[in-house]
């Protein structure tokens, strides 16, 4: 996802007039710049701000910007740190820059004064992922402007590394821009001040066909009552809707207690789907407490493998330890999803479930958008996936990550070298696993060309951070964090003025 602020003042009159998003890609990963222009075209001085959605799979690397203030750039610091350097700022009268969260995915970034009739750039820096289809890179821009608006911004896109493509346009609503795969799969890069060299392989999955066995658990507890169960109901028949015709499904309602719509996995057609939509319609949340991990012991002890599961629930478990363990164990030889259900769900959970789970997560707040959330899944779960897999390279060195049990689309593999590679040398990685009862082997090779810079290595560093964090290995999570400058739940940004060089506030 390419994601843009949105501009808060209380004047009309000050817009967003441009957005410029430079990309450079590794494999179906980016770091994105995305550069802000923004005009106060009033005749008063005004105070500004900007809010910033970002998806669970992106991070902020750092930002920048100028204003009558202050000439603004961050640095990442230990969150505490920071709060004492905050602290120490506000109390000796430095002007502010503060760039706070609201929640695990909102940022709020309070720019300052932007004087009469003048224009101010703001620049934010972000890891992100991106899907694929049709053998393209999909490059979706969320929709952030209202409709009582009827504000039209121009926009660009320059892709350079893996892909390279320059596009122009303008922002009306939600946008998506196709870029043809034609990239190396293979990429290397040097970090100038420690030498240390980062190479990436991306591997694409190119299977058509195979089985595809999808197990929705629902949340039927007495918290789901009202919104939450309407929501259930109509999100489930969505994507009952959305199954192909090779798959084996099972639906299971849980609470107190759990119980499953079949005796067992059940082939999808014309007369389950009917069975399964009417018994679908009438769910209600009368299942009493919010017992997730049973159903999903149930699962382990069936040796569920090569399994879509999709958890569907306002997040608030009984036992979340246990949940999150048995959330582990199956995503060895499964994919899980979270979708979180209403206004109130806990987002935290919902974003574990998908990390954990090797899945993705959605949360669906908005009932007039679960369609879109729903197809945020089923675009990926209906690509036959490749299981059980191994890599090897040809170099020696720490892979990233260290397992795989199951990709989709494209994974991306890293590897830390702890050997010279010279100019020119022949770089090799191979990815084995199955797809249904069938071997699949991918091979990448590259006669490799380093190049200066940190993308591959804060990708890289990334992909553990988030592990780390779902295993809640916090310093060593901040450590990667700080290392490799890539914001985590332990560390915070302080912006500092650059023309005084004081540091005024943080984003945490």
């Amino acid at each position: 996802m390419l994601f843009f602020g949105r501009v808060i003042s209380q004047e009309k009159q000050v817009q967003l007039t441009e957005v410029n998003f430079e990309v450079e890609t590794v494999g179906n990963n980016a770091k994105v710049k995305a550069i802000h222009s923004i005009l106060n075209d009033s005749n008063d001085d005004c105070n500004v701000s900007i809010t910033m959605t970002l998806d669970d799979e992106s991070a902020v690397t750092g930002y920048s910007f100028k204003t009558a203030n202050g000439d603004f750039d961050s640095e990442l610091k230990e969150k505490e740190q920071a709060k004492i350097e905050q602290s120490d700022a506000t109390t000796n009268g430095y002007s502010s820059a503060v760039m706070e969260q609201v929640d695990d995915t909102t940022f709020s970034i309070t720019l300052g004064l932007i004087n009469k009739h003048s224009e101010v750039t703001f620049s934010i820096e972000y890891l992100t992922h991106m899907e694929i289809q049709d053998d393209e890179l999909v490059m979706k821009i969320p929709n952030l402007i209202e409709s009582d608006e009827k504000q039209q911004i121009p926009y660009s896109i320059k892709v350079t590394g893996s892909s390279t493509f320059s596009f122009k346009g303008v922002l009306s609503g939600e946008e998506e821009v196709n870029i043809p795969l034609n990239g190396d799969l293979i990429l290397g890069m040097k970090d100038e001040d420690t030498d240390e060299v980062v190479i990436s392989s991306t591997f694409i999955n190119k299977e058509k066909e195979g089985n595809i066995n999808i197990v929705f658990i629902c949340d039927r507890s007495g918290s789901m009552y009202g919104e939450g169960i309407k929501a259930l109901r109509n999100m489930l028949q969505l994507f009952l809707r959305q199954l192909p015709l090779n798959s084996k499904f099972q639906i299971i309602s849980f609470g107190s207690t759990y119980d499953f719509i079949f005796k067992e996995m059940t082939e999808y057609n014309e007369d389950t789907l009917k069975f399964a939509s009417e018994t679908v319609s009438h769910f209600e949340a009368n299942y009493g407490g919010t017992n997730m991990h049973a159903p999903l012991k149930a699962l382990i002890d069936n040796n569920t493998e090569k399994c879509h599961i999709i958890l569907l629930t306002d997040g608030y478990v009984d036992n979340k330890t246990s949940t999150i363990e048995y959330i582990r164990t199956l995503s060895k030889k499964n994919s899980l999803h979270g979708v979180g259900l209403g206004r109130s769900c806990d987002v935290e959970l919902i974003r574990n479930i998908g990390r954990i789970g090797n899945g993705i997560s959605a949360i669906s707040k908005n009932p007039n958008v679960l369609k879109k959330e729903v197809s945020k899944i089923t675009e990926r779960i209906l690509i036959p996936s490749i299981n059980e897999c191994t890599v090897e390279w040809n170099i020696k060195g720490e892979i990233t990550p260290k397992e795989i049990s199951n990709f989709y689309g494209m994974t991306t593999c890293y590897i830390q070298c702890n050997e010279e590679i010279k100019e020119g040398q022949n770089i090799e990685s191979e990815i084995k696993g199955r797809c249904g009862e069938k071997e699949v082997t991918y091979k990448n090779t590259k006669s490799i060309n380093i190049t200066k810079g940190i993308i591959v290595h804060q990708l890289m560093a990334l992909n553990q951070i988030r592990k780390l964090e779902s295993e809640n290995k916090k310093e060593e999570a901040k450590k990667l964090s700080m290392k490799y400058h890539v914001l985590c739940k332990e560390t915070a940004f302080i912006a500092v003025d650059k023309t005084t060089k004081k540091e005024v506030d943080f984003i945490k």
